[in-house]
């Protein structure tokens, strides 16, 4: 009988040492951490500015618009700003306006600039600024009334690095 319970003693205490041993546990966790866009353009309101309508300027004879607008640029001191492609007006059958212009503060931007150095860059006031964009077209000279010319001024805000 003692040699019983020794048996079933030793048993128990490998159990549990056993017990004491077991596999760890492993856990998977996703993780997801989505990036936020730095270069924000808006409205100074701050509603989007997605459209644009030229109106006539008797004085200047082009068609205009000019729109307070802020670039905000998480982490950093400027940036800047050319047109992407040609901006071009035209309607549906190709009659185009004549002398396009895209300018931020008076500052005319570059189609496509080839040297950094024809950026235009703006400064940055603790990562965000408020600035004039002002759209300039001259119609072609012959024009029908209820003639509807559109394009897209394709602007590109680059963090300066």
């Amino acid at each position: 009988m003692g040699k019983k319970i020794f048996l079933v003693i030793g048993i128990a205490i490998l159990l549990c040492r056993i017990n004491a041993y077991a596999q760890p546990l492993k856990k998977e966790i996703k993780v997801n951490a989505e990036i936020l866009a730095s270069l924000y353009l808006t409205k100074c309101n701050g509603t989007p500015l997605d459209n644009v309508k030229l109106k006539y300027d008797l004085n200047s004879d082009v068609y205009t618009h000019t729109e307070c607008i802020k670039i905000t640029a998480l982490g950093a001191d400027s940036v800047n700003v050319y047109l992407s492609d040609r901006f071009i007006l035209k309607n549906k059958n190709g009659a185009e306006f004549i002398d396009h212009e895209v300018l931020i503060d008076n500052q005319s931007l570059v189609e496509i600039p080839s040297d950094t150095g024809d950026y235009t860059p703006i400064n940055l006031s603790n990562g965000e600024t408020y600035v004039e964009l002002k759209i300039n077209a001259a119609p072609p000279k012959r024009t029908l009334a209820g003639d509807i010319y559109s394009g897209t001024a394709k602007l590109v805000i680059e963090e300066e690095l």
